[in-house]
């Protein structure tokens, strides 16, 4: 338990050290949940025209 502490806080000092990490990371997390958002609205469309279509 005490290495996995040492670990952790070894990781939390890397990334205070490094902001710009941190900031790729909250970056790249936003992207994906704006395609997964994008994703869906597709769907929802296509669905749509599919029921239109009939």
């Amino acid at each position: 338990l005490a290495r996995r502490l040492q670990a952790v806080e070894a990781a939390l000092a890397e990334l205070d050290a490094e902001p710009s990490k941190v900031k790729a990371a909250a970056e790249e997390a936003q992207v994906q949940e704006d395609e997964d958002d994008i994703n869906l609205a597709r769907w929802e469309c296509r669905n749509v025209e599919r029921r239109l279509e009939q």
